[in-house]
């Protein structure tokens, strides 16, 4: 009996760390769309210590070395769109801090769904990629760093021929 009574507050413990330790990568766009990460329940376990079989293990979350939040890396727009959203701009706010903090060259890529002539996608993507590569320049990071590339159509990130494949498909990503 004391056995199974052990066993199932390791699979508590366990659950708790998971939770603790784990965040959302969701991008924002679907933040909006009411799939909201689960940040309330990371929230009440702070300062939570955990102990596990019979106080042989004792982890707090201050023990627990916290990494840096990394900016997004990927940047959506919308349909037949190379403008930067106000989301977009503030995500490559913070994404022109950290580069600015590092050196290497950094990759560009714009992408398109696949909705128009391929020639058309190119060129869609190509103006997409300058944008971001506009306004990080703006924000002091050296153009010298970047490569851009339009994929155009031909780097889905998700295959399907409906609002919600195309919208994540309609995309730059920074490379680093």
């Amino acid at each position: 009996m004391e056995s199974k009574n052990k066993l199932k507050l390791l699979g508590l413990v366990a659950a708790s760390l998971l939770v603790v330790a784990c965040g959302s990568n969701e991008p924002k766009d679907q933040e909006q769309a009411g799939n909201t990460p689960a940040s309330s329940t990371e929230s009440s376990n702070a300062g939570a210590s955990t102990t596990a079989l019979g106080g042989e293990t004792n982890i707090t979350e201050s023990t627990v070395e916290e990494a840096p939040i990394a900016a997004p890396s990927v940047f959506y727009f919308g349909f037949d769109k190379s403008a930067l959203s106000q989301d977009t701009r503030e995500g490559l706010d913070q994404l022109a801090i950290e580069l600015k903090g590092t050196q290497g060259k950094v990759r560009i890529e714009g992408n398109t769904d696949e909705r128009g002539t391929r020639e058309y996608n190119l060129a869609l993507g190509e103006r997409r990629a300058q944008s971001v590569a506009n306004y990080l320049a703006v924000q002091g990071v050296d153009p010298a760093r970047f490569d851009i590339i339009s994929y155009g159509e031909e780097k889905p990130a998700v295959y399907g021929s409906n609002e919600a494949a195309w919208a994540k498909n309609r995309r730059v990503e920074v490379v680093r």
